[in-house]
């Protein structure tokens, strides 16, 4: 994924790929039965800051489960960066067969 990012990124010089927020812990992944609570990954997120300001951040993720992480770090954004749109990008989506 990094390297298709950093492809647009050679191309669109006003294109910044950054990765403001870290985690604490590793958590299990949701497909593997961990959570999927927005509140508990929220807790785990850790904000790195970005290196310019900006009125607008695409959120790039390889798989959409729930939209737990999406939201949890959309929320992180929000509150680090006041009055910024914060979007999502999915790679794929997750289909579970009951």
């Amino acid at each position: 994924m990094y390297d298709v990012l950093e492809v647009l990124r050679q191309r669109n010089p006003t294109f910044v790929v950054e990765t403001p927020f870290s985690s604490r812990l590793t958590l299990q992944a949701s497909h593997m039965g961990g959570t999927r609570r927005p509140e508990q990954i929220f807790d785990n997120v850790v904000w790195d800051g970005v290196s310019r300001p900006t009125r607008s951040i695409v959120l790039v993720d390889d798989v959409i489960t729930s939209g737990a992480h999406f939201k949890a770090c959309q929320r992180m954004l929000q509150m680090e960066l006041r009055g910024i749109a914060v979007v999502g990008v999915f790679w794929a989506k997750a289909i579970r067969i009951d």
